[in-house]
C-alpha cells in the first residue's frame, strides 16, 4: 500500500487492519483543547478518539481544534 495505485484493484481487497494504527492516542470528554492539540502536535496525529470509559464518545479533528482557536480567542491574526 503507501504511494500505491488507488484505481488497483487489489486496493478494494486490501484489509483495513493491513494499514491501521495499533497505537491509539484518546482524549476523554473532560480533555482541555490546549491539551489534546499538544498531544495531536507532538504525535503528528490528524485526530483523536474521545472516549468515556470504555464507550466511545466521539472524535476530535485537528480540524475541531483550528476552529475552537479561531472562533473562541481573540486573536488579531484572524482579523
Amino acid at each position: 500500500f503507501g504511494g500505491g495505485n488507488l484505481d488497483d484493484p487489489a486496493l478494494a481487497l486490501t484489509p483495513v487492519s493491513r494499514i491501521m494504527k495499533r497505537r491509539v492516542l484518546t482524549a476523554t470528554p473532560d480533555t482541555s483543547v490546549r491539551e489534546a492539540a499538544r498531544v495531536m502536535f507532538e504525535n503528528r496525529i490528524g485526530s483523536m478518539l474521545v472516549v468515556e470509559g470504555e464507550r466511545l464518545a466521539g472524535i476530535l479533528t485537528r480540524s475541531d481544534v483550528l476552529r475552537t482557536l479561531m472562533n473562541e480567542m481573540p486573536l488579531d491574526l484572524w482579523s
